[in-house]
């Protein structure tokens, strides 16, 4: 998963997010989930925005989820 530093976050479904600039890839780990989701081309500010947002489901269902290709990265 690259260098990208994972921020533990305030959610009743997602666990921590993190952020390669250099790949413009964001992370984001899910609760009660092993796995972490890699999403392809995201803008550094949509990840300021999310790591900033008040809910972190609300922005990842309107800004990220169906945006963004994706895959899953095992544990």
């Amino acid at each position: 998963m690259n260098d990208a530093e994972m921020h533990l976050v305030v959610s009743t479904s997602i666990a921590a997010i993190g952020y390669d600039a250099a790949a413009s890839t964001l992370f984001v780990r899910f609760r009660g989930r092993q796995a972490t989701y890699a999403y392809a081309r995201v803008e550094q500010s949509v990840f300021e925005a999310f790591l900033n947002s008040k809910s972190k489901g609300e922005y990842y269902n309107a800004k990220i989820r169906d945006h963004y290709s994706w895959h899953k990265i095992r544990p």
